[in-house]
Order: structure tokens, then sequence, then C-alpha cells
């Protein structure tokens, strides 16, 4: 079963940004990107990769060459299946988690 972003997965879980702070949570972070490292295709680390690097669905989907509803709806669902968001939206774009940091990391290698 996958872990919800903001569960209460230990009891001094704040609901806060996993990986952010040291605690039991990050072990937990570990072992989902560990996982998810191998699950996660060639296709999903462009592009996660590009809309970290480019700070915008709309420039990401235009230097993919995909329409930006269907890229928006990949970083969901990718976001959904790891539990627990990527990037703080914004009126101007898009800002890396610190959970994605560490996604992005893992992708970039």
């Amino acid at each position: 079963m996958p872990l919800r972003y903001g569960s209460s997965v230990t009891p001094d879980y704040d609901g806060g940004a996993p990986c952010a702070t040291a605690s039991p949570f990050n072990e937990v972070c570990i072992l989902l990107i560990a996982h998810y490292k191998d699950a996660m295709e060639i296709n999903q680390h462009k592009t996660l990769v590009h809309v970290a690097d480019v700070g915008s669905l709309r420039r990401a989907a235009d230097g993919l060459d995909v329409a930006q509803p269907a890229l928006s709806r990949h970083v969901r669902m990718l976001e959904a299946e790891l539990g627990a968001p990527l990037f703080h939206r914004h009126g101007r774009g898009m800002v890396v988690t610190d959970f994605g940091r560490e996604v992005l990391e893992q992708a970039r290698t």
C-alpha cells in the first residue's frame, strides 16, 4: 500500500515536507526513492528533470513537444505514485520541493 503525503506514518511526523529534516520518516523516503528509481521509466526521468530545470509546465511542455495538460497530468500521476508532491506550484511556475530534490538527484544519476 503506497504512503500518502501528509499521512501519519510516525507519531512525531507533523505532515511537513518528507525528507526535509532528519527523522524516522527519512528512512521511508530513502526506501521509496530507491524503489521508484528502478520503477521510473527513462521518459519519466527526462520529464521530471526538464520540468525542474525550466520551472514551468508550459515551457517544459514546449521543450518536450507535448501538450501542457498531458504533462501536468503526468507530473500529478508521478506525485501520486510516489505519495508526495515533487513541486510547489505558484502563479509563476513551479519550484522543486525537498522531496522532489531527493528524487531529482536519483533521476539524474
